[in-house]
């Protein structure tokens, strides 16, 4: 029998697992750890949202919830670290996954 039609991988969980193995660590190489987190700490206090008081980069362990909250503030965390093409491309694969 065919693996590949029984071991169906599930695509939400791939595209996330994509995004915090890779995605993420582009932008902490880029922008560099400890900027990273004082962006994260600087955005805006949002209700309904998990505000990261303490940055991203030392957290061993997240929720699922801080997951989706990261990557959908990630974008506004990197905007004006990095040039415009990387940050549209951050942009484009969180526009992907959701």
């Amino acid at each position: 029998s065919d693996p590949s039609i029984f071991l169906v991988p599930e695509i939400l969980h791939t595209c996330h697992k994509f995004f915090f193995n890779h995605v993420l660590m582009w932008c902490k190489a880029v922008v560099g750890v400890e900027e990273l987190d004082l962006r994260f700490q600087a955005l805006p206090i949002c209700a309904g949202y998990h505000h990261l008081t303490h940055g991203i980069c030392h957290v061993k362990q997240m929720t699922g919830q801080e997951h989706c909250e990261i990557q959908g503030t990630v974008v506004a965390a990197i905007v004006g670290a990095l040039p415009p093409g990387f940050w549209c491309t951050v942009c484009a694969m969180v526009d992907f996954i959701y």
